[in-house]
C-alpha cells in the first residue's frame, strides 16, 4: 500500500501514512501474521438522493498536500503538548547574512 513506516498504537491498531497524487492521508489498520499492514474498511455511501450506492473504503483521514499535512500534524502536536513545532527544512538558516563578503 505505502512505503511509509507502520506505526503501532496498541496490540491491534496500526496507522500508516499514505500518499496519492500529492495528497496525504492517515490510514488505520492492522498487521497480519506476516507483518504486512492491512487497512481496516468501513461502509460509505456515495451518490445523490436517488442513486445512492454503498462501498467499502479504507478507514482514513485526509490531511492534504505535503505542506498542509505538515501544518496539520504540527498543530496536533501543539494541542497534545502545548509546544510549538515547525517542520525542519533542508535549507540551512543563515544568521550571518549581513557579513559583507
Amino acid at each position: 500500500m505505502s512505503d511509509y513506516e507502520v506505526i503501532t498504537i496498541d496490540k491491534w491498531a496500526r496507522l500508516q501514512l499514505d500518499e496519492y497524487n500529492g495528497t496525504f492521508k492517515i490510514v488505520e489498520g492492522w498487521e497480519n501474521r506476516d507483518g504486512e499492514f492491512k487497512p481496516s474498511f468501513c461502509k460509505r455511501e456515495f451518490g445523490g438522493k436517488d442513486n445512492r450506492t454503498e462501498k467499502n473504503v479504507p478507514v482514513s483521514v485526509k490531511i492534504g498536500d505535503r505542506e498542509t499535512a505538515i501544518e496539520t500534524l504540527c498543530n496536533l502536536l501543539y494541542q497534545l503538548t502545548g509546544e510549538q513545532y515547525r517542520a525542519q527544512t533542508d535549507e540551512p538558516t543563515r544568521q550571518d547574512d549581513d557579513i559583507p563578503f
